[in-house]
């Protein structure tokens, strides 16, 4: 379990990492674990992909995430579009 993802999600703070070599930005929204046995994100990037809108959903597995920190940029609410309990994760450490 990463204690600043779930810190990230409880005060609704962005996360910056390098994810597979990128640089990312994101509104974390869940943490948990796949069926599967992989811990992901469920987040909304705001920042920083390869292809040309930088800004989407994303379901990131954790074991390709480094240099990862709590930025001091709150967000208010969930992202439209989010569900709770998110079906993807088996069990969830953290969620809004």
């Amino acid at each position: 379990m990463n204690q600043t993802i779930i810190d990230a999600i409880h005060n609704k703070k962005r996360l910056s990492f390098s994810h597979s070599g990128v640089l990312r930005t994101v509104k974390p929204q869940a943490y948990g674990v796949t069926i599967e046995g992989k811990e992901v994100l469920r987040c909304y990037q705001v920042h920083g992909n390869t292809t040309f809108d930088s800004q989407n959903w994303e379901l990131l597995d954790i074991a390709q995430i480094s240099s990862i920190c709590e930025t001091q940029q709150h967000f208010l609410n969930p992202r439209p579009g989010y569900i709770r309990d998110d079906k993807t994760m088996e069990k969830i450490y953290a969620q809004i």
